[in-house]
């Protein structure tokens, strides 16, 4: 049986991994369309050198509430 849950149970969502997550989205579309596919696979590029960005510099803090 698991204990009451705590904060430390929440699941924490970066901003690199929402621009992840919108790379894969992007690169499941360039699968299926018919016009145009590496117009999709460059924007997939992009979010996914974006997320790599974002960690390095720094700038992908913690979405959501803040500690107090």
């Amino acid at each position: 049986m698991r204990p009451n849950p705590t904060e430390e149970d929440h699941v924490r969502l970066e901003l690199r991994s929402i621009l992840l997550l919108a790379a894969v989205v992007v690169f499941i579309v360039a699968i299926f369309v018919d016009r145009n596919p590496l117009k999709w696979i460059a924007a997939g590029l992009a979010l996914f050198a974006a997320a790599f960005l974002v960690s390095e510099t720094g700038i992908g803090r913690r979405l959501g509430r803040r500690r107090l």
